[in-house]
């Protein structure tokens, strides 16, 4: 049953599922926003992450730990890794 709002609305609110990682970054100088895009790029790989980020995995692996738990974000419901993608890609295309 399609539920009620515009797309509009529907976009701003997937987009908003980022605002937690993004404050997190501006607050602590941290770079969680980039790690946590690599995860769902790299479909959770802290190898393939480290390498594209140049970071040790257990620098890797503490980001995601506090992306986890600190901002509780949950990595392992396909679901939120959907709509955290496709609130990156909006983050994308807004840009442009």
């Amino acid at each position: 049953m399609p539920s009620s709002g515009s797309i509009a609305d529907k976009c701003s609110d997937i987009a908003e599922q980022l605002g937690g990682v993004i404050e997190y970054d501006k607050t602590h100088h941290s770079a969680l926003t980039d790690t946590l895009y690599e995860y769902l790029k790299c479909s959770g790989s802290v190898q393939h992450i480290s390498e594209k980020m140049f970071c040790h995995r257990n620098t890797i692996n503490y980001r995601l730990r506090i992306i986890k738990e600190e901002l509780e974000y949950d990595l392992s419901n396909a679901e939120v890794r959907f709509q955290l993608m496709a609130a990156y890609k909006l983050r994308e295309i807004r840009k442009v």
